[in-house]
């Protein structure tokens, strides 16, 4: 499933994962975050990698690849902000445990 997806596929789902994680529902919170970890397993090393990387001439598919990664991104980060948010305010120990899950992954792919 995941690995028919594209950059371009993820640039389009991640906002709704954003939505679904700041949902006050616990199945739209669960679906969201299963999403992200699939995401970021898939595609969070490119992302990353991809963000700060400089090119060498005139290389369009590299550009198109690296604006797709840049909105990836400023998703990621605002998701990154929601968790955190989330975390401080959430009595659920099974939420605490997904949101915080979610957050370590983030931060794994920021490092590497």
């Amino acid at each position: 499933m995941v690995r028919d997806w594209t950059l371009e596929l993820c640039t389009l789902i991640l906002p709704a994962v954003r939505d679904l994680i700041k949902s006050h529902y616990y199945l739209y919170n669960l679906t969201g975050c299963q999403t992200l970890e699939r995401i970021l397993s898939h595609f969070g090393k490119l992302i990353y990698d991809n963000v700060g990387a400089k090119s060498i001439g005139v290389d369009l598919s590299q550009q198109a690849r690296r604006d797709k990664c840049q909105t990836c991104h400023h998703v990621l980060h605002e998701i990154r902000c929601l968790l955190e948010d989330r975390l401080k305010n959430i009595s659920d120990l099974s939420l605490r445990q997904l949101f915080d899950d979610n957050l370590r992954l983030l931060n794994a792919c920021e490092r590497s």
